[in-house]
C-alpha cells in the first residue's frame, strides 16, 4: 500500500514551543479572522425584534432567512467544487475575497434594508443570501487553511467563527433593538463592516509573518511517521452523519424561534432574548472546545435532540393561553440546544482533524462542512415550507 505521512501527536506542541510567541500571535490573527465568518447572519438574527415589527414577513422573517442562506451556501459547494480540481492552495485568495464581499454586503445593507417590493423584502433577503455565501466559503476555506498550522489551530479558528455570535450580541445589547434603540440597524451594519476589516488586516499580517505553505517546514523529518493509506470518508462517516442530523435541527429550529415565542406576553422581549442568548452561548460553547474535550458526539446529538423537541413543539401551539413564565422555559431550552449545536458543531471538526493524516485534513475538513450544508439545507426547506404553506403563521 502507498505510505503516507502522519504527524507524531507531540510535533504540534514542539513546535508551538519552539517558537511560542509567534504561534500565540498566529493564535490571535486566526481567531481575528474567523469573527467576520458568520457575522452578518448573526447579526440578521439578533435584529429580529426590528424586522418582526417594520417588515411585511413580520414572524415568518425567521425561516425566509435560513432559506436564504441556504441559497447562499451553493456559493459554498461551487468553492468547494473548484477546489477539488485545483492541486495548490487557494485558501488564502478566498478567504480574503469573502471578508472584502462581507464589507461590501456590509455598505449595501445600510442604504437598502428596509426596500420592500410586491410585500417582499427584496434587498434584505438578497443581503442574506450573500451574507450565506460568505459564511459557507469561509467554512469550506478558512477551516482547512487553519488546519495546515495545527490542530490547536483549527479549535481557535472556529472559536473566533463562534465569536462572530457574540460580538453580534454585544453590538445588539448594546442597541437594544426590542426597545428604545440607543443606535439605528445601520449603524449596527456599520460596525459588522469594521469587524471585517479588521479581519482582513489579520489575515493580511499572518501571511506576511508566516505563510501557510511554509508552517510545518520547521517539523523535523524525525517527528513522522508512515502508515498506510487511508479513506478519509471512513474515519469522516461518525462526525459526517453527526454534523447532518444536528444541521438539520439547527436550521429547522431557527426559523421556528419567533414562532416558538409568539403569543406569549411581552413577546417581542422574548424574541430579542431567544435570539440573542442562542447566538451568544452557541458561540461560548465553540469556544469552550479548546479547554473541554468531550468527543462523544452521538451523545452530544442525542441530548441536544431533546432540548430542539422542546422548543419545535411550542411553535404550533397557541401560546396566548399559557403562562408567560413558559416562554422563559422555551427561550432556556433553545439557549441549551444553542450551546450543545455549537460544542458539537466544532467537536466534529476536531474530530477529523485529530483521526485523519496531515495531507487529508483539508479534505476532511470540507466533507464535513459540505455535510453541514446539507443539512442545513434540508432544515431550512423544510421550515419554510411550513411557514409559507400557512401551517405556521
Amino acid at each position: 500500500m502507498e505510505p503516507t505521512l502522519l504527524v507524531a501527536q507531540d510535533s504540534e506542541s514542539a513546535l508551538l514551543t519552539s517558537t511560542s510567541n509567534k504561534s500565540y500571535l498566529h493564535l490571535f490573527l486566526l481567531f481575528l479572522i474567523g469573527t467576520t465568518s458568520w457575522l452578518q447572519i448573526n447579526g440578521l438574527f439578533v435584529q429580529l425584534p426590528i424586522y418582526v415589527n417594520t417588515l411585511p414577513e413580520s414572524y415568518g422573517i425567521a425561516a425566509y432567512f435560513i432559506l436564504c442562506t441556504q441559497i447562499g451556501n451553493f456559493f459554498g459547494l461551487a468553492y468547494y467544487l473548484i477546489r477539488r480540481s485545483i492541486k495548490f492552495p487557494i485558501e488564502k485568495y478566498a478567504i480574503m475575497s469573502v471578508l472584502v464581499v462581507a464589507i461590501a454586503i456590509s455598505a449595501f445593507y445600510v442604504f437598502t434594508w428596509d426596500i420592500v417590493y410586491d410585500n417582499i423584502s427584496f434587498y434584505l433577503l438578497l443581503y442574506c443570501v450573500v451574507a450565506g455565501g460568505v459564511g459557507s466559503v469561509s467554512v469550506v476555506s478558512m477551516i482547512p487553511f487553519a488546519a495546515s498550522y495545527g490542530t490547536v489551530h483549527t479549535s481557535v479558528l472556529s472559536s473566533g467563527m463562534g465569536a462572530s455570535g457574540i460580538i453580534a450580541s454585544v453590538f445588539a445589547l448594546i442597541q437594544q433593538p426590542q426597545a428604545a434603540q440607543l443606535f439605528s440597524t445601520e449603524v449596527f451594519s456599520g460596525l459588522c463592516g469594521c469587524v471585517s476589516f479588521v479581519s482582513i488586516i489579520s489575515l493580511i499580517v499572518l501571511l506576511k509573518i508566516s505563510p501557510v505553505d511554509k508552517v510545518f517546514h520547521s517539523i523535523s523529518i524525525n517527528d513522522v511517521q508512515l502508515s498506510p493509506k487511508e479513506n478519509i470518508y471512513m474515519l469522516c462517516i461518525k462526525p459526517g452523519l453527526s454534523q447532518l442530523l444536528i444541521s438539520i435541527m439547527n436550521y429547522f429550529a431557527l426559523g421556528l424561534l419567533t414562532f416558538s415565542v409568539s403569543g406569549f406576553e411581552s413577546e417581542n422581549v422574548l424574541v430579542f432574548w431567544i435570539s440573542l442568548l442562542g447566538v451568544f452561548f452557541g458561540a461560548a460553547f465553540r469556544m469552550a472546545t479548546v479547554f473541554i474535550k468531550f468527543k462523544q458526539i452521538v451523545i452530544l446529538s442525542l441530548v441536544q435532540s431533546l432540548f430542539w423537541v422542546y422548543v419545535v413543539v411550542f411553535a404550533f401551539l397557541d401560546n396566548s393561553k399559557l403562562p408567560s413564565s413558559v416562554g422563559w422555559s422555551v427561550v432556556v431550552a433553545a439557549t441549551i440546544f444553542q450551546s450543545l449545536y455549537g460544542y458539537t458543531d466544532t467537536t466534529n471538526y476536531n474530530y477529523v482533524v485529530d483521526c485523519v493524516a496531515p495531507k487529508n485534513i483539508g479534505s476532511a475538513s470540507r466533507f464535513i462542512g459540505i455535510c453541514n450544508q446539507a443539512g442545513a439545507l434540508i432544515g431550512s426547506i423544510t421550515v419554510f415550507v411550513l411557514v409559507i404553506t400557512g401551517i405556521l403563521s
